[in-house]
Formats: C-alpha cells, sequence, structure tokens
C-alpha cells in the first residue's frame, strides 16, 4: 500500500492528541513524499499506518496525514482483532494488520522500537519487500 503525505501538523488531530505531553509539534515525514506503509492498526478514534519515517524509524502516524495513492496491500499481510480497551483509552490499538510478525508476536514492535537486532532484521525484510511491491509507484515519487 502506498500512501502520500498530506500534511505533517498534528492541527488535523483530536484536540487530546494535539496536547499530549509526550507529542512532538510535526511528523517525521515529508509533506508530498510516498511511503510504503508497512501495517496499520486501528485504535478508538484512529486509523495509523506503519512507515519507515524520514528519521529512518518506524513509526505509526495517524492516517489523517496521508492520502492513499495505491490500496493494493501486500499477500503477506495478516489481521488481529484485540478488542476493545475496558477503559476510556483512545490510544489503545483495537485491531492491527501487517507483516506477521508484527501482527503476530508480543513484543516485535517494542522490539524494533528498542533497536533489538533480530527484530530490525525481521523489520529490514518486509520494508525492502514492500518497497519493492510498490517499486513502479515509488519509482514516480
Amino acid at each position: 500500500m502506498l500512501v502520500r503525505c498530506t500534511s505533517t501538523s498534528r492541527v488535523l488531530l483530536p484536540t487530546w492528541r494535539e496536547l499530549a505531553a509526550y507529542d512532538q509539534t510535526a511528523f517525521p515525514v515529508t509533506e508530498g513524499r510516498l511511503y510504503s506503509v508497512l501495517g496499520m492498526q486501528s485504535t478508538t478514534d484512529s486509523v495509523e499506518y506503519l512507515i519507515h519515517t524520514d528519521t529512518s524509524y518506524p513509526s505509526f502516524v495517524p492516517a489523517v496525514q496521508f492520502s492513499v495513492e495505491n490500496p493494493r496491500i501486500p499477500e503477506w499481510w495478516v489481521y488481529r482483532f484485540l478488542g476493545y480497551p475496558s477503559e476510556n483509552l483512545y490510544w489503545m490499538p483495537i485491531a492491527e494488520w501487517g507483516y506477521p510478525e508484527m501482527v503476530l508476536e508480543q513484543g516485535h514492535y517494542d522490539a524494533v522500537i528498542e533497536r533489538d537486532p533480530g527484530a530490525l532484521a525481521i523489520y529490514a525484510k518486509y520494508l525492502d519487500a514492500s518497497q519493492k511491491f510498490d517499486g513502479e509507484d515509488l519509482a514516480q515519487n
């Protein structure tokens, strides 16, 4: 799946997310640039894309920041419904879909963020495969 960044601002987010203390003022993406989507998650108030950001770091970025250029998803994607949170926690994922390790292996995404070599190798394999899958469209960027 290929998306184009249409905004880096958090202004498009719900007010509570804009004001969250841990948030920076802009996402590490470039307006107008194409990004391969490696996965998606749905929270109780948004859908987010897992992309390889401009800082060479994977991150979930709200879908509202992008337009979909090519809606095709790779055949290796899987889906998992996590359920609804018992409390009013808007940031909690309720569903995930994407490459198998991200969706099915507990702690894989955290291991990628923590730069675990094994998890990074798996992530890099799917990043490469996703970019090849989106190749023709990415080449036009």
